[in-house]
């Protein structure tokens, strides 16, 4: 009986690495022909970016450093709207560099610890996160795995490439907010008693964390990636073993896999007739297609999909970060931040203010950005 539960629990919680899984099984299966290509089809520098970036922001969330900085911030904070942006603008500054998903990891423990302490029913909070971190995010070639694909084969400078993002991040900020404003009123917030009490941070850990993801940073600009992730490693495993225990390992999978069948399915004669009858030459076409797809199979898979199509990389790139928002699949993130939350009918909740946002924002970067 519990080996049953641990099951059912196993495959609710990697229900998405699990599709994955079959759909690789099933491409296996009707094109034998292409496994021997499988190696070829992933990228593996995007593969040891992301594990690098996750080792050393686990690294920076297992300090507890960020929690002891927010505690004392939280203790200033009279309403609900005061909240609602603290925590909306901090998840989006956080993601910038510690990209959406692991800012989550962060933001949401705290979220819940805070709102366990208040009387205030603010759950709704966590929704506001979710969609924080996928603009935040937006900003920079590590926030996020699909601008970390994009990012390497664009071929262009780190600071190059969040110049071409700002505008898609200020308007999608200034939205979030006004959304943000609108949705939280400025009610006092009634506390039960001091929110947690965490234990101290590990400081050393902290700055060591911090150090390693500038010097990866540094490697992954000239080409050094495997040097610099067998250094991370090394560390971790010999001072630190939780950050590679508690590493999500099982996203590294999906991402591989998702790799494979994206490159399958694009090589499909049927699938490849039926994408070059839209125009893609057209910057407002490939930003409406990659959005629309990332609705349909997530932000990152349709960025790996639509590259094999466009070289219109500001597009794409524009397409898949506004496509995080709108329906739950949009984005890895999304899933990450409702299974964190204890709330069951939040995924409901989640599109009533995921869905008009999306619609607005996809809007407005169509006629406003996309010239």
């Amino acid at each position: 009986m519990k080996q049953r539960i641990e099951i059912q629990n196993f495959v609710r919680e990697q229900a998405v690495v699990l599709i994955a899984l079959g759909v690789l099984i099933l491409l296996m299966i009707l094109y034998p022909g292409q496994i021997r290509n499988y190696p070829q089809y992933v990228d593996w520098r995007t593969i040891l970016s992301l594990t690098g970036l996750m080792l050393t922001t686990v690294g920076m969330k297992e300090s507890r450093v960020y929690r002891r900085l927010s505690t004392r911030i939280i203790k200033k904070i009279r309403t609900e709207r005061q909240l609602a942006l603290f925590f909306v603008s901090f998840s989006a500054l956080l993601s910038t560099f510690l990209t959406n998903d692991i800012t989550l990891f962060i933001v949401i423990p705290l979220t819940i610890c805070t709102l366990r302490g208040m009387k205030n029913n603010l759950v709704k909070l966590i929704i506001f996160e979710a969609m924080a971190v996928n603009v935040g995010s937006a900003l920079t070639p590590i926030g996020n795995p699909q601008n970390l694909f994009l990012w390497h084969n664009w071929h262009i400078p780190f600071f190059t490439f969040m110049y071409k993002m700002t505008p898609l991040f200020v308007l999608t900020m200034i939205l979030l907010i006004i959304l943000t404003i609108t949705a939280f009123p400025a009610r006092q917030i009634h506390y039960n008693d001091t929110p947690f009490s965490p234990r101290p941070p590990d400081h050393k850990l902290f700055y060591y964390s911090v150090a390693l993801l500038i010097i990866f940073l540094l490697a992954i600009s000239y080409g050094w990636i495997v040097e610099g992730l067998v250094l991370i490693v090394i560390f971790y495993l010999w001072t630190r073993q939780q950050v590679l225990a508690r590493t999500d390992w099982m996203l590294l999978l999906f991402f591989i896999i998702i790799f494979i069948d994206l490159r399958v399915v694009s090589r499909i004669p049927e699938i490849n007739a039926l994408v070059n009858n839209i125009n893609l030459d057209s910057g407002k076409n490939t930003f409406l297609f990659s959005s629309l797809l990332s609705q349909v199979i997530s932000n990152v898979p349709a960025s790996i999909f639509a590259h094999h199509f466009s070289h219109d990389y500001r597009a794409i790139a524009f397409g898949v970060n506004i496509g995080g928002n709108g329906l739950i699949i949009g984005s890895l993130a999304n899933f990450i931040a409702m299974r964190l939350s204890s709330d069951r009918k939040i995924i409901w909740k989640f599109h009533l203010y995921s869905i008009p946002f999306f619609a607005v924002s996809c809007a407005l970067v169509y006629w406003l950005l996309m010239g």
